[in-house]
């Protein structure tokens, strides 16, 4: 088993002073290897720490702003992208780099890139604990004590009282918060406490609700009496990494898809657990996956070093931490040049000292790197690399890349998006929450816009009312449409004003 698991703790360790006393957190990491190296080295790539996740409302408002799901797992593979990022952008400049310009490249060849991953490449990803959802399931009921199952069944069993009483009004909730799943014609209704057990809509399962149950989609956990969250479980995730890539939608242009060669896991280590939560669950598509897309088949390894910020270990220090808290704080850092590699997130998935919100509004500093937004820059700027080396993909080469906004870079990934379908359509994920961008979309393009205006949505008992401010549009200038289940408001800013004279020279902007 590569060493990845102590090389990452050795790494967490040398970059910052540790966790608040009695918090603790979860570790992921991913290491690189070279299969050709006599005796194979792990070299920590990217690393994470975090727990924390947003519930929907705080993630739909933030609209790619902030980062609303700060689980180690995902913030490992967001810093991880910017570390390929940053080795694609080093090949394209003819520097050393795990790519290489791909010899005789067709660009009008669409399974044909760009770069290619150097062959003796290997990742491997350590998780100090076993990922929340369906993974960990079994281990965590049978390592709790029996005041803590007892209290847990209670809970459940309030659940499944709660799911008809609550069904009709959080319907009318989903509805309002704009999001539905991969399958519209099966899920008519999004029940705030969720279990479904009609196989033909998809399995979804909130949190740890119903936990005797295996092999289920889960959202992330949090409280009983809380809001749910969008975001799916790291089990979950993990299962669609290994069936579309880790590397995602926009790397899919410029490079085949990277995979996972192993996972190495410490606390509540369950083999058959993991292999069932992310490799076999997606069995149904090792036929179905046309290449260079393939269902991955990863190791799966336990590890026994002792991350001394992980919950267990702070559990066997109770006279020195008698009470015990989650970590408000995430961390991620990336290697390379890459811009602020290091990268520190509070609860509301926001850089953390960025300070509170003036009149509402976060300023444009609060934004991490690690957010949709930013990442989405750093891979236009990428393109703009790629254009310059003569090694942008013929679809792309009519494009205004600058300006390209970031639903409609995701549209290029078409062989992404064709296997990211067929993951979705495999009756075990069918449940899956899928976030939809163009719900409430203010601006010309998402990301893209010549401005993009804040907003507050409520709902009254026939109504829903919507307060945006446009600043510098008149009102018979603004454009209001609905088509489907999308409102779209948008409105073009008068042009600037210049004034100049002896004594001033001035340019107002609306």
């Amino acid at each position: 088993m590569p060493n990845v698991d102590i090389a990452a703790i050795a790494a967490y360790t040398a970059l910052r002073k540790p966790e608040i006393p009695g918090r603790w957190t979860v570790l992921a990491a991913i290491g690189l290897c070279r299969s050709s190296d006599p005796e194979p080295q792990s070299e920590i790539v990217a690393l994470a720490t975090g727990v924390k996740c947003l519930p929907r409302s705080a993630a739909l408002v933030g609209h790619g702003r902030v980062v609303a799901d700060c689980h180690a797992e995902v913030l490992c593979r967001r810093a991880f992208r910017r570390y390929l990022v940053h080795q694609m952008s080093e090949a394209l400049s003819s520097c050393p780099s795990i790519f290489s310009k791909t010899s005789n490249w067709d660009p009008s060849d669409n399974l044909s890139y760009p770069l290619i991953l150097d062959a003796d490449v290997r990742f491997y990803m350590y998780i100090s604990q076993s990922p929340c959802g369906d993974a960990s399931m079994a281990a965590l009921e049978s390592s709790q004590e029996e005041e803590v199952r007892q209290k847990n069944e209670a809970k459940r069993k309030e659940y499944l009282c709660s799911i008809n009483l609550e069904s009709t009004q959080s319907a009318k909730r989903s509805r309002r918060d704009g999001f539905n799943t991969s399958s519209p014609e099966a899920w008519n209704e999004f029940p705030e406490f969720l279990s479904a057990f009609d196989l033909s809509k998809g399995e979804l399962v909130r949190g740890r609700n119903d936990y005797a149950r295996v092999g289920v989609l889960r959202t992330k956990p949090g409280r009983a009496d809380a809001e749910m969250s969008l975001s799916m479980s790291c089990s979950d995730k993990l299962a669609k990494w290994n069936a579309v890539g880790i590397s995602g939608a926009f790397l899919s242009l410029l490079a085949a898809p990277v995979y996972l060669d192993g996972i190495i896991v410490g606390d509540l280590f369950d083999e058959q657990a993991l292999r069932r939560a992310i490799i076999d669950r997606g069995f149904g598509l090792k036929t179905e996956l046309k290449l260079p897309f393939k269902l991955g088949q990863p190791s799966i390894f336990q590890s026994t070093a002792r991350f001394q910020h992980s919950k267990s270990f702070l559990e066997s220090q109770k006279a020195k931490y008698p009470v015990l808290a989650a970590s408000d704080i995430g961390l991620a850092w990336t290697k390379g040049d890459c811009d602020r590699p290091l990268q520190l997130l509070n609860n509301a998935g926001r850089r953390q000292g960025s300070g509170n919100p003036r009149k509402g509004v976060y300023p444009e500093a609060s934004e991490s790197h690690l957010c949709a937004k930013k990442l989405h820059k750093e891979f236009l700027d990428l393109l703009c690399i790629a254009r310059n080396a003569n090694r942008l993909p013929k679809i792309l080469q009519p494009v205004a890349i600058e300006t390209l906004a970031y639903k409609d870079t995701k549209k290029f990934s078409a062989n992404y998006y064709q296997a990211r379908k067929l993951f979705l359509e495999q009756l075990q994920f069918k449940g899956w929450v899928v976030k939809d961008w163009n719900m409430i979309d203010l601006s010309s393009s998402f990301f893209g816009g010549k401005f993009n205006a804040y907003m507050d949505l409520s709902e009254i008992e026939k109504e829903y009312i919507l307060h945006a401010d446009i600043p510098g549009v008149k009102k018979d200038e603004i454009n209001i449409s609905i088509k489907g289940n999308v409102l779209t408001i948008s409105g073009e800013r008068s042009a600037n004003k210049e004034i100049k004279d002896d004594q001033r020279h001035v340019v107002e902007r609306a």
